[in-house]
Parts: structure tokens; C-alpha cells; sequence
């Protein structure tokens, strides 16, 4: 059993999810190299700052929402919903 801060994992899987494909393409492992892990410690640590602490838990708790199993089919939240939270200032 593993005992994981909510913020951090989705943090870790928002990470994954719109970078990791790009920098694979570039050929750069970012989960070998400790890169991604530390883009993820980034985002949790310094997400409420830069994005204001109600910024950064719309994008959490949208996240969170987004990747729930209740969500496989897209009808609770669409990849447009998490696009709009992520492009938002």
C-alpha cells in the first residue's frame, strides 16, 4: 500500500499526460532521467503560487474529475473542459 498526496499524484499524471509524449518524440526520457518527477514537484509545490491557490485547485480537483473512472466515457468532464482550466491565466 502507498500512501500518495492527491495534489502531488495528479500533478505527476498532468505531467505525464501533456508533456511526456512531446518530450519522447524529442527523444528525451523524462522518466529515466528524473526530469518529469521534478517538472511534477514543480507544478504541486509552486502551482498554488503561480496560478493562485483557487487557480491551482480548480485545475486539481478538474483533474481529478477528469481521470475518474466514473469519467471513462467523457461525459463529466471532456479533454476541452481540462484544455480551458489549463489555458486559462
Amino acid at each position: 500500500m502507498y500512501v500518495i498526496d492527491k495534489p502531488n499524484f495528479i500533478a505527476g499524471t498532468l505531467i505525464n499526460i501533456l508533456l511526456e509524449e512531446r518530450f519522447h518524440v524529442m527523444e528525451h526520457d523524462t522518466v529515466s532521467n528524473g526530469v518529469g518527477r521534478q517538472f511534477a514537484l514543480d507544478l504541486a509545490t509552486e502551482g498554488p503560487r503561480a496560478l493562485g491557490r483557487d487557480g491551482f485547485d480548480r485545475l486539481i480537483a478538474l483533474a481529478v474529475q477528469f481521470s475518474a473512472k466514473k469519467n471513462c466515457t467523457g461525459d463529466h468532464v471532456t479533454v476541452d473542459d481540462l484544455c480551458t482550466v489549463l489555458q486559462q491565466p
